[in-house]
């Protein structure tokens, strides 16, 4: 592989490394949110089963409204579980995809030095065919 070529593939490597490192960080920044979501919801249902176990009456409009919230917050618990798990599964397969980079990097690396020995190479070979004929002649 030439040179350029080598290069021009670098650049592409490097620019799908930065798409790749954004991916990751954004599924981290679903993973996080589905975290927080989750313990928003955890504290209502607290605070609603604090009032319930208050012992005090409960007027049966808040009643019908705390049993909504449940319900809608189950529907809401599967959609979080559901979102993390795509998050988990987009940031495995990001990071597949970086480890490939990497090793297809490494392979360009790999290339360029191969490219950096062989111009040298072909350089001395240009030296030496330079160079004037020398005879040595040994005294008689």
């Amino acid at each position: 592989m030439k040179a350029p070529t080598i290069t021009i593939l670098q650049r592409l490597a490097d620019i799908q490394s930065l798409a790749i490192a954004e991916e990751i960080a954004r599924q981290n920044r679903i993973i996080g949110q589905a975290s927080q979501q989750r313990q928003l919801l955890a504290a209502y249902r607290e605070t609603l089963s604090r009032g319930w176990r208050s012992g005090q009456p409960v007027e049966a409009g808040t009643a019908r409204r705390a049993v909504d919230f449940i319900v809608a917050s189950v529907a809401a618990d599967r959609q979080i579980d559901e979102m993390e798990q795509q998050a988990q599964q987009a940031m495995a397969a990001a990071r597949m995809a970086a480890l490939a980079l990497q090793q297809r990097q490494d392979r360009l690396d790999d290339a360029r030095q191969r490219d950096i020995r062989a111009a040298d190479r072909a350089a001395d070979i240009r030296r030496e065919r330079a160079q004037p004929l020398v005879h040595n002649r040994r005294p008689a």
